[in-house]
């Protein structure tokens, strides 16, 4: 609907794919989905994925943490906007903000089991794959509290992350290309040492 229909309404859209593929068309369902559009977008010129993706993954000392300041685009209200964005620890903390917000919406949708497709687990790791990179930039970023008991607790917390993101993997796909992904965890882990 969204890509071929140009008379689709798109102020409905998340509301009414909740009603269908989740059982709830609850403004707050609604809402949390699309807030998390918003955060996952965030993008910097010269990176292919979301910047949280980078973050995961980037060992300590990589330049990302570094809070320069680069052309990208974020996502408000579904509209991506060209921008300059800072990486530091006040965007971490503002993402860890939304980000806590509608992981609650999710996680209260699922204790209703509510979810006919098995979806909302992996929705919620994406909550925390990106809340986890968040945390990074806080700790490790500009204006964040680089101590080694942080970096200890963020390896921790990365591998059962990791851990999680095997388990549900292993659930749907065959084994075969997960090691990729697994190297890239590994490599975030180790870089925290």
């Amino acid at each position: 609907e969204q890509e071929w229909n140009t008379k689709a309404d798109h102020r409905t859209f998340t509301k009414r794919f909740c009603t269908l593929f989740l059982g709830c068309g609850s403004d707050a369902l609604a809402e949390a989905i699309d807030d998390l559009g918003d955060v996952a977008h965030l993008h910097l010129d010269g990176h292919y994925q979301s910047i949280w993706t980078h973050l995961l993954f980037a060992p300590a000392g990589d330049a990302l943490f570094q809070g320069f300041e680069a052309q990208g685009s974020v996502c408000e209200l579904g509209r991506i906007t060209p921008r300059f964005i800072r990486l530091d620890a006040a965007l971490a903390r503002d993402t860890l903000d939304a980000l806590e917000e509608a992981g609650a919406v999710l996680a209260a949708h699922q204790k209703q089991a509510r979810d006919p497709l098995g979806v909302l687990p992996y929705w919620r790791y994406a909550v925390d794959a990106m809340a986890l990179a968040a945390r990074k930039l806080a700790v490790l970023g500009e204006g964040g509290c680089n101590t080694a008991p942080a970096r200890k607790k963020l390896a921790k917390d990365m591998n059962e992350l990791r851990e999680r993101f095997e388990a549900l993997w292993l659930e749907r796909s065959q084994p075969s290309e997960i090691r990729n992904t697994l190297k890239l965890f590994q490599r975030g882990i180790r870089g925290l040492g």
